[in-house]
């Protein structure tokens, strides 16, 4: 009988989603992969329901260029990573990020992804800035 039981108790477990990356690229690859790398700032979050389901979009503000001449209009539209919870973190209106993107104006924020928090890069890599190329 407990045989049975664990069996069923395994079968019945609830879904986990692993977040693991082959290799999350290091600031060095990200900048020389990136035409332009610059602070953003969350500036509003819409819900869009074109997808034919809900997705929040996150529009950006360029608050510091580092790299390049991005122009504003970037915007963060989630697909499939936020379902798997595979970034932790809850976005915010305001929140800060390094984004090292191309003209494409979509950008991800992925657990996988080379944007990063500010407040984590200047608090695990102080010198993060002298590593852009």
């Amino acid at each position: 009988m407990k045989l049975i039981f664990l069996i069923f108790s395994l079968f019945m477990a609830s879904q986990a989603f692993a977040c693991s990356c082959v290799k999350r690229p290091s600031i060095e690859e990200s900048s020389k992969q990136a035409e332009h790398v610059f602070i953003g700032e969350i500036d509003t979050i819409s819900i869009d329901d074109n997808a034919g389901f809900t997705q929040k979009k996150y529009d950006l503000k360029i608050v510091e260029t580092i790299k390049g001449s991005p122009k504003n209009g970037y915007f963060i539209k989630p697909g499939l990573e936020a379902i798997t919870n595979c970034y932790p973190n809850k976005v915010e209106v305001g929140d800060l990020y390094v984004f090292f993107v191309d003209d494409n104006k979509k950008t991800t924020l992925h657990y996988c992804s080379s944007t990063k928090s500010l407040k984590y890069l200047n608090s695990s890599q102080p010198k993060w800035r002298d590593k852009i190329e």
